[in-house]
């Protein structure tokens, strides 16, 4: 009699896989990919955090996704972050509602900042930070235009060029890092409309993976990284709007950073949720509500795989800095110029010479072929 659990189990090709943590970069950005429906574009729109990870099995990526829910966790908010945000929720109230798009025309938005490529190569692993902007044009629908294009890499390390050298100096991003897309209906951006302004049941439409995760529970980095996603969108309501500040202000975990500067110089307020041996900020004006960019910093080197960094490196960062209607998905709105926005690849400190954990041992399926990326003389 044939023992039918066992075929199974040995035709699993991720049954000896290390599977990573619910908040660990690998498990996040494996969550995105496997509940995005479109990993690279979706996170390319959302300002993502998730990084670009060559040779990362979808079995694997699915393997993990059990593992992303954890009971228990950090407590409600500190009482100045609740505070912030319950201001900051006010003031997004009181802005003037938006007029609706007009059939036919496209809210625009773009951002610049820079982002981690972590890449495998023929036989050791190094990271990079490039540039990168993205624009996107969205219709009434959440149909439109994605463009997405990275810019010259700038090695995270000594380590990592002098493990790029070794290889063989091979490409660093893969094919899916730039993008330019039409994307069909909903695509490019939830049904706003459709949200609940009341924030316990928009936080528990959020948990519940009903905004943006095909409909699997999401845990407090998820969350906080949604609230983030929908802030982003220009077109929100101000009531939405104020319920999304309100919700951050639920999400056990939450701090106060304070008064910090964007990628392209702009003061705001920051609030963060810190997990994987990462913090992730969202950065506002506390005087209109708009949401001006966001970070991420490394807290804990010794949960990273692959990254030999000090406490403190910026491994992403993206400032939100044009908006407007325009009339076709060619066009951006008068005065726009991203070219005249300089981000520099945030000055990193050395590495601490400790050995970075390995990651996790997921099968390869597929390797996506290599842009063709231009890197400073070694």
């Amino acid at each position: 009699m044939f023992d039918i659990e066992a075929l199974f189990r040995e035709a699993d090709p991720a049954r000896s896989a290390a599977i990573p943590t619910a908040d660990s970069p690998e498990g996040r950005w494996m969550y995105r990919e496997v509940t995005s429906g479109g990993g690279a574009r979706r996170g390319a729109l959302h300002g993502s955090r998730a990084r670009v990870v060559a040779g990362v099995g979808l079995a694997g990526a699915a393997a993990a996704v059990a593992a992303l829910v954890v009971p228990g966790g950090p407590s409600r908010p500190t009482s100045t972050a609740a505070a912030v945000l319950a201001r900051v929720a006010a003031v997004a109230a009181s802005q003037p509602t938006a007029s609706p798009l007009p059939p036919g025309d496209y809210l625009y938005m773009a951002s610049v900042g820079v982002a981690l490529s972590a890449s495998s190569g023929p036989s050791q692993t190094y990271s990079v930070l490039a540039p990168v902007t993205r624009q996107v044009w969205i219709a009434a629908d959440g149909s439109g235009r994605l463009a997405q294009n990275y810019g010259t890499p700038s090695f995270l390390t000594p380590a990592d060029r002098a493990a790029w050298v070794a290889d063989g100096k091979p490409s660093v991003l893969p094919a899916s890092a730039n993008i330019d897309s039409l994307e069909g209906k909903g695509q490019l951006a939830p049904d706003l409309a459709s949200l609940p302004t009341d924030p316990t049941a928009l936080l528990a439409d959020i948990e519940d993976g009903k905004v943006e995760n095909a409909g699997v529970p999401v845990g407090a980095a998820e969350a906080f990284q949604t609230v983030g996603d929908l802030l982003e969108n220009t077109a929100a309501s101000p009531a939405l709007r104020a319920a999304l500040y309100h919700v951050a202000a639920e999400i056990p975990g939450v701090t106060l950073v304070g008064t910090v500067t964007d990628a392209v110089g702009r003061s705001g307020t920051a609030v963060a949720y810190t997990s994987g041996g990462e913090r992730d900020e969202l950065i506002f004006d506390p005087t209109t509500s708009d949401l001006l960019g966001e970070t991420t910093v490394v807290t804990d080197p010794s949960q990273l795989c692959r990254l030999d960094v000090s406490v403190g490196t910026v491994v992403y960062e993206t400032s939100y800095v044009a908006s407007g209607v325009v009339s076709s998905t060619s066009d951006v709105p008068p005065g726009t110029s991203l070219g005249s926005y300089h981000v520099a690849i945030p000055p990193n400190s050395p590495a601490t010479g400790s050995t970075a954990p390995s990651c996790p041992s997921v099968p390869e399926t597929t390797t996506e072929p290599p842009v063709s990326t231009t890197l400073p003389p070694s």
